[in-house]
């Protein structure tokens, strides 16, 4: 008898060579690169909550990309919440440079992908090494035999071709005693605004994915509807906030041009470097709207070169998670070797390209 078990559940761990296994039994795993779950129990995962960890294992070859494809019983379990967060968490993960997470409670499917550039991770001794990739968070639904599997859609993609070298996954089988009853929501009296009402503001410029030179006015252009002031434009610098470069606008204006060298020191402007602006709009009844671009490039340089990609270009563009780890493995590799995926043509694969990579990936929902 297990004790101290949160929601009253025990767990055997089964290894899935390519092909779901009846039994319940311990298996060795194969001697090849792998992704594995593991339940980190202890007393205080209160809250009815199941976490589970993915790890991955890569002991012959170096890898850049792993797209772990995980399967349940909707019936069974429910998902809450993925996290690949290291605040979060307290753990550092290794696959931060392409990061993609989804799950769907209706299909009972998981979806998490993680990169790095070249040139890539690899484990230590197949019986002690292991990557993090993420934590999925699970609640009970009903009492049964819940089995979480990795599926052989998963990937784990070398770094040196970019070849699938993914042997092996194992389920992980939750025995579930204890559903989680949800309580009903509460009746809600606030009446929803009218869209009609709100303010909307459109950026049309910085272009996403372009480059402008560092020494050159940047246009920021934008068009509004109800709203009255912008009330600050913030510049934003690898997805973090930088801090306000104007304030106190006229909406209807609808421009600024902003230099760059003003707000940013030099050593900002490098190829990894990317940066986004936030434009933040309020109307004469104190709505507020907030808008963020597309992200662009700095460049060190009175010209620039490249263009993003036109809309018809863009979407002929019939890209894979495989194309992921080939930009991965020539991530700001010069001169460059493939230039297939300099999607902006601007001679490099940086982070405007990989940004413009997974748009189209979403666009064609290839990803979530």
């Amino acid at each position: 008898m297990l004790l101290g078990l949160p929601i009253g559940i025990f767990l055997v761990s089964q290894t899935t060579q390519l092909q779901p296994q009846a039994a319940i039994t311990e298996v060795v795993p194969e001697l090849g690169a792998g992704i594995n779950l593991e339940a980190k129990l202890s007393l205080d995962s209160g809250g009815g909550i199941i976490p589970v960890d993915v790890y991955v294992k890569s002991p012959n070859d170096s890898a850049n990309l792993v797209n772990a494809q995980i399967r349940f019983d909707p019936a069974l379990i429910n998902v809450e919440k993925i996290s690949t967060d290291s605040g979060e968490l307290g753990i550092q993960p290794v696959f931060t440079k392409w990061i993609e997470s989804s799950f769907d409670n209706n299909k009972g499917a998981i979806s998490i992908i993680g990169g790095l550039p070249g040139p890539g991770a690899k484990t230590g001794s197949p019986n002690d090494d292991q990557i993090y990739l993420g934590t999925l968070f699970l609640k009970s639904k009903a009492v049964g035999t819940g089995v979480l599997q990795v599926s052989q859609a998963s990937q784990i993609l070398r770094n040196s071709d970019n070849v699938n070298i993914f042997k092996s996954g194992n389920d992980l089988v939750l025995n579930l005693t204890s559903p989680v009853v949800e309580p009903l929501p509460s009746p809600s009296n606030r009446r929803a605004e009218a869209e009609d009402d709100l303010p909307l503001i459109v950026i049309t410029s910085p272009i996403t994915g372009a480059n402008y030179s560092y020494f050159n006015q940047v246009g920021i252009v934008w068009s509004s509807f109800n709203t009255d002031i912008i009330s600050q434009i913030n510049l934003y610098v690898n997805g973090e906030l930088f801090g306000p470069i104007a304030q106190n606008l006229e909406a209807a204006i609808g421009r600024l041009d902003w230099q760059p060298k003003n707000s940013l020191a030099l050593h900002y402007i490098q190829p990894a470097n990317t940066f986004e602006i936030e434009i933040i709009g309020v109307s004469k009844d104190g709505k507020v709207a907030k808008v963020l671009s597309g992200p662009f490039g700095l460049l060190g340089s009175e010209t620039v070169s490249g263009n993003p990609p036109s809309e018809e270009t863009f979407m002929q563009n019939q890209l894979t998670v495989t194309d992921v780890s080939r930009a991965l493995t020539h991530y700001l590799s010069l001169p460059l070797k493939d230039a297939s995926l300099d999607l902006n043509k601007d001679g490099a694969i940086n982070e405007l390209d990989l940004f413009l990579i997974r748009q189209n990936l979403l666009v064609r929902g290839m990803i979530k």
